[in-house]
């Protein structure tokens, strides 16, 4: 399983290219804009055919929210620009990933907001989760949080260990680890044998 990387440079080409991939390859299941590399908040209005794609072949699109982590503008990862889309797109599921750091609160907000918008954890191990997080997964976030590590920016036994300290109860542990990737990359099936 993998995302359809967008480019939002091609203009239609990427477009149908993406429409192809998601009609024909099973592997395909969502979207994924490296948010840093095309300088674009995600209401810039290049992004809008993908969105309606998404809804189109009922698919979530990823984000990188937040700063970058290299030499590229940061502005156009501030989480408050998923505003306009998830209002224009209800049928869209909006994940955020790296957690939307520094602007953490402002993603748990459109999180909270929206029911098709949620926070992913890729590129951050959980000791360096903003406390807002942590709150997040133990309280109204349990269904809205997805986890990732951005391997291999960060190792799976190293974030794995410290998912075991963070003293999640089993079904909120469950949520996060596999319950809301599947809930959410619907074409993922509801369990492994799936």
């Amino acid at each position: 399983a993998a995302w359809w990387a967008v480019n939002p440079l091609l203009g239609m080409a990427g477009v149908r290219r993406a429409a192809e991939v998601l009609t024909t390859c099973d592997w395909a299941i969502g979207l994924w804009i490296h948010t840093h590399s095309f300088d674009r908040r995600f209401d810039h209005q290049d992004y809008y055919p993908y969105y309606a794609l998404c809804a189109e072949h009922n698919v979530p699109i990823a984000m990188q929210a937040g700063t970058s982590g290299g030499l590229m503008p940061s502005e156009c990862g501030a989480p408050i620009g998923i505003d306009r889309p998830a209002i224009y797109f209800p049928d869209v599921n909006f994940l955020l990933s790296h957690t939307g750091w520094p602007w953490v609160d402002e993603t748990v907000a459109m999180a909270l907001k929206f029911s098709n918008v949620y926070l992913g954890t890729g590129a951050y191990p959980p000791k360096h989760w903003d406390p807002a997080v942590h709150s997040f997964i133990r309280g109204p976030g349990k269904r809205k949080v997805i986890f990732g590590t951005n391997f291999p920016t960060v190792g799976h036994r190293h974030v794995l260990s410290q998912i075991a300290e963070l003293d999640l109860a089993d079904t909120t542990r469950a949520n996060l680890m596999e319950g809301n990737a599947r809930r959410l990359f619907t074409r993922l099936g509801s369990s492994p044998s799936e």
